[in-house]
């Protein structure tokens, strides 16, 4: 599934260092708002400019007003495909780190070769090629 890719590829971009076994993803999303069986706190949709209030405590105490559920979720508009598309290509997986090794040292006959192969290699993450011209102008 598209969209299964997509969440993980935005795991692995923005939550590398959250563990597994924390990270779940549904295909059939819950029943929101929906109290939990165990704390009797609530769930509900939230809007963007309310989310800071709930760093500290990420429920609420009481139900939410339905009318209020409602007016939210009735602005939302579903994702145009194109816009989907080109959200999944900027979220492209980083090609594996290579592992040092005396082949691959071999192969960089200078540290300036290689750092000018890591700047100029489109598939290297921006912030390592910029890191890569600061070293090779001497300010890294």
């Amino acid at each position: 599934m598209r969209a299964v890719d997509f969440l993980a590829r935005l795991q692995a971009r923005y939550l590398p260092g959250i563990a597994q076994a924390r990270v779940s993803v549904w295909t059939e999303p819950p029943a929101v708002p929906a109290q939990h069986a165990a704390t009797g706190n609530w769930s509900a949709f939230v809007a963007p400019d309310l989310a800071p209030v709930f760093v500290d405590t990420p429920w609420l105490d009481i139900p939410p007003g339905v009318e209020g559920q409602a007016d939210l979720l009735a602005r939302l508009e579903s994702i145009k495909p194109t816009a989907f598309d080109a959200a999944l290509q900027a979220l492209q997986p980083a090609p594996a780190p290579v592992a040092a090794s005396t082949a691959s040292t071999a192969a960089c006959d200078e540290p300036r070769q290689f750092l000018l192969r890591v700047m100029n290699d489109d598939s290297v993450g921006l912030a390592l090629r910029i890191e890569a011209a600061k070293a090779l102008l001497g300010r890294g």
